[in-house]
């Protein structure tokens, strides 16, 4: 535990130094959790033996830190692989999971693929069913921003499943019944999500299908993930069967396979069009490799990359794999002089709500007028928070809201949370406030400053609202 929480706030700190604002964590490696669940085991990765117990919630840890920092998280989730290590047979390969993982409980969901692992099946009902509800715990008892699957879907076109295509496939052709028995775990997955307003999104492969391939495809020469592992990325975003799309687009600029310019243009116009955000993929493990070569040693590509994205200027972002490739190469060295060190502002979340307890950041008090937090602590079912060592203030929890009373008996003071206890405060007025009609825009300035692309817009009252713009951000 304590190893783990070491770990996690030096990760915290080295993503918010670098500039980042976002972490996508691995919490679901192989049909396993990485937090106490009720689905899934225990991960293996976690405590070296799949199943055991934990008295110690490391996506919990993990959640709080990133929201004292001001920085995202999304539960990152590979849906359908099993197992890592290869097996001769189906059943060495179902001996080795725990006595409680739902592909040793139901082992009519997993299929012994011919690379020697355990997959869920993907055309199965019952598989499909493990693999959400995995996700509805997830959202609905942590406090991520979002939800990922990563580019797992049919392993290779060698997949024995005629099992469920003959109960299931409805007379379709095979590769068809295949891609719709994703689109089908895509699209409810994204309902899961959508119901409680977390974000729900997929690092494809980088390639769909090529043009010679497929009617609009790219004009690359790779594997297309379409016909390989029957992942039909552009329909969910055609769809928008997913809010954001995460394309791996792992190649060089000039490559053969998948070229880097052309992709990134193929993949900004289908999202552009379809109105899903587009984070693209960078493969900042090739600058981390120990014989990394030209263009990618000393992280030259990556940072030439991110000079295009930023150039087209039709992306909401980029997804740098991994974190332990960005911290062991260059590029820890060269992106904070690119995103400029992120200060903390912790305005938007100053109180935290776990289970029975609070946790305060003072820091974020300071900023609208509170100088230290003492203590805090529970009295007859309630929670009280000491401000300043002088000022007890009783929080009393309804629904989204914790009312602040201080000993007076006044109210000035309301805290506002989502569904997990993250709190916001805002000043109770006592005094009804004149509500000012909506401000019309009277005039708009555009400029160049500083290197900068100024937009200023006037309201004719005594304010206006500006925006700054410098290569793309």
């Amino acid at each position: 535990e304590e190893s783990l929480k070491i770990e996690t706030d030096e990760i915290v700190k080295t993503v918010r130094d670098t500039g980042l604002n976002a972490v996508f964590l691995q919490v679901r490696p192989c049909a396993d959790s990485l937090y106490p669940s009720k689905v899934f085991p225990t991960s293996v990765y976690l405590t070296g033996e799949q199943g055991a117990q934990i008295s110690f919630d490391p996506l919990e840890y993990f959640v709080s830190a990133c929201r004292r920092n001001g920085i995202k998280i999304f539960a990152w989730i590979n849906p359908y692989r099993i197992t890592v290590k290869k097996f001769p047979d189906k059943e060495s390969a179902h001996d080795s999971l725990s006595k409680d993982h739902p592909a040793y409980l139901a082992p009519q969901t997993a299929i012994f693929a011919g690379d020697g692992r355990l997959y869920f099946d993907p055309g199965s009902p019952d598989a499909r069913k493990i693999i959400l509800d995995g996700v509805r715990e997830i959202v609905e008892n942590y406090a991520v921003d979002g939800i990922q699957y990563d580019d797992y879907f049919y392993p290779h076109t060698d997949f024995d499943d005629k099992e469920s295509f003959n109960k299931y496939g409805g007379g379709s052709d095979l590769s068809d019944f295949r891609r719709e028995s994703v689109n089908t775990l895509v699209r409810e997955t994204h309902d899961i999500c959508k119901a409680r307003g977390v974000e729900f999104g997929v690092a494809p492969s980088g390639i769909w299908a090529n043009s010679e391939s497929l009617n609009g495809g790219s004009d690359t020469v790779g594997d297309q993930s379409y016909f390989s592992s029957y992942a039909d990325s552009r329909a969910w975003v055609k769809n928008r069967w997913v809010d954001h799309i995460a394309p791996q687009l792992y190649w060089a600029q000039g490559g053969k396979e998948g070229e880097f310019e052309t992709l990134l243009s193929w993949w900004s116009d289908l999202a552009d069009k379809n109105g899903v955000a587009l984070y693209i993929g960078l493969a900042a493990y090739r600058s981390a490799e120990k014989d990394a070569a030209p263009p990618w040693k000393d992280g030259e590509e990556i940072v030439s990359q991110l000079d295009m994205i930023s150039m087209k200027g039709r992306t909401d972002g980029h997804v740098f794999f991994r974190y332990g490739s960005v911290k062991g190469s260059a590029l820890i060295r060269r992106l904070p002089e690119r995103y400029g060190k992120r200060t903390y502002a912790g305005v938007n979340a100053p109180v935290f709500v776990t289970g029975e307890s609070f946790e305060i950041n003072s820091q974020a008090f300071s900023v609208i007028g509170f100088k230290k937090t003492v203590s805090c602590a529970s009295r007859r079912g309630e929670k009280v928070l000491v401000l300043n060592g002088e000022t007890a203030v009783t929080a009393v929890r309804r629904g989204n809201e914790l009312k602040a009373v201080t000993k007076q008996g006044k109210t000035p003071l309301l805290f506002i949370g989502d569904r997990f206890g993250c709190l916001s405060l805002r000043i109770e007025r006592t005094k009804p406030v004149k509500q000012e009609p909506p401000a019309k825009v009277t005039d708009v300035n555009v400029k160049e400053e500083d290197g900068y692309t100024v937009f200023e817009l006037y309201t004719g009252r005594p304010c206006a609202a500006r925006s700054e713009i410098k290569d793309g951000i």
